[in-house]
C-alpha cells in the first residue's frame, strides 16, 4: 500500500527543498535531512539519490554513514 503523498509536493519541490537545505547546513545525514524536512526517511533517501545521479549533490562515506553535501 502506499503512503499518502503530501498536499501540493512535487518531486521538484522535494528536490528544491533538499538542495537550500544542503545549500545552508554543509553536510548532512539522511536521516537528518528527513527530520529537518519533515519527511519520511525512504522518501529522503530517494531524492537524495536522484540528485547524485543529477549531479547537484554527493556524499562522503564516514563509518557507517553517508553525510550528503551539494557540489553546483
Amino acid at each position: 500500500m502506499d503512503m499518502p503523498k503530501k498536499f501540493g509536493m512535487t518531486p521538484a519541490k522535494y528536490k528544491d527543498l533538499i538542495i537550500k537545505l544542503l545549500s545552508k547546513y554543509r553536510f548532512m545525514s539522511a536521516s537528518e535531512i528527513s527530520f529537518k524536512l519533515r519527511m519520511g526517511y525512504e522518501t529522503a533517501k530517494k531524492y537524495l539519490m536522484e540528485l547524485d545521479r543529477e549531479r547537484f549533490i554527493t556524499y562522503r562515506q564516514i563509518g557507517n554513514r553517508k553525510y550528503w553535501f551539494r557540489i553546483k
